[in-house]
């Protein structure tokens, strides 16, 4: 047996106000949608609630004893809604990830986010996954949607993505005897697009040079699409203007990356677990 605050809100109305017709008023709702609240109730209490009289209504002693209880019922289910903004309210999640991911993936999903917590603040910072890792084991950020890394284990993996080459709209880059590359970072330790894309270049014995190397997505972008060299990029993250390049360019394909999400440890506040389960979901279903 449950009361529903619907109707014990009806009650406490009517209560008030001595009548169904200024409770409906006060509700939005019919009269007729208001007795029947009312009458779930006795109902369910198996008691008489109200007294009926000629132009009004007033508590019988059951009503009366379901007053105080109904009031602080609902007093409370507001409080604990309260509670619940108040944490929106108060609460900056801090995301680190990729900034092609941050560019491709993020939009929908803190979009689709701050419907359902209007007052949460979502930071974001971007740079190379691993030195994300970092930061996070060093508590500066919430949540790192990264790349994972060959030797680590942790996280939660979210999708699996296939590395893509990627070239000028009509560019011929990628035509030249030694391949031009425009590669993340400087130290092919700590980007998996770059490991793995020069690991596949010296296993096939394609020459190539690196001619352009930045933390920026945007820099290692505009290289591409200045057609002075060829990139690797998640294939989800590759802009609507450049072209995939596979094996009917000449060159050999990608292994795949698997993309995770870290949370920090220790206490962390219920809005930083829901972004980071809402991420999950998101990505895992595209």
């Amino acid at each position: 047996m449950s009361l529903d605050p619907e109707c014990l809100k009806a009650f406490v109305t009517v209560a008030d106000c001595g009548s169904f017709t200024r409770a409906a008023q006060i509700l939005n709702r019919t009269q007729a949608a208001v007795s029947q609240q009312i009458k779930k109730l006795e109902l369910l209490l198996d008691a008489r609630l109200f007294q009926r009289h000629s132009r009004a209504v007033s508590l019988s002693s059951h009503g009366h004893l379901l007053l105080g209880y109904a009031k602080r019922l609902l007093a409370l289910q507001d409080e604990a809604i309260h509670a619940f903004r108040e944490a929106d309210t108060k609460c900056t999640v801090r995301l680190g990830t990729p900034d092609d991911y941050a560019s491709s993936f993020m939009p929908t999903i803190i979009n689709a986010f701050a419907h359902a917590h209007p007052n949460a603040e979502i930071e974001v910072r971007c740079d190379l996954s691993i030195d994300l890792l970092d930061s996070l084991n060093r508590h500066e950020i919430d949540l790192a949607l990264i790349t994972k890394q060959a030797n680590n284990t942790t996280g939660e993996d979210v999708r699996v993505e296939p590395l893509v080459w990627v070239g000028a709209a009509g560019g011929m880059a990628y035509m030249r005897e030694t391949l031009p590359l425009a590669l993340f970072s400087s130290s092919d330790s700590k980007c998996m697009f770059r490991y793995g894309g020069l690991a596949i270049l010296k296993e096939t014995g394609r020459d190539y040079h690196i001619a352009y190397t930045s933390r920026n997505t945007s820099v290692v972008l505009a290289a591409v699409r200045a057609d002075t060299a060829v990139a690797i990029l998640a294939r989800s993250s590759v802009p609507p203007d450049l072209t995939i390049l596979d094996d009917q360019h000449g060159l050999p394909p990608l292994p795949e990356i698997r993309i995770a999400l870290h949370r920090r440890t220790g206490e962390r506040n219920r809005i930083i677990d829901d972004f980071g389960d809402h991420i999950v979901k998101t990505l895992s279903l595209d």
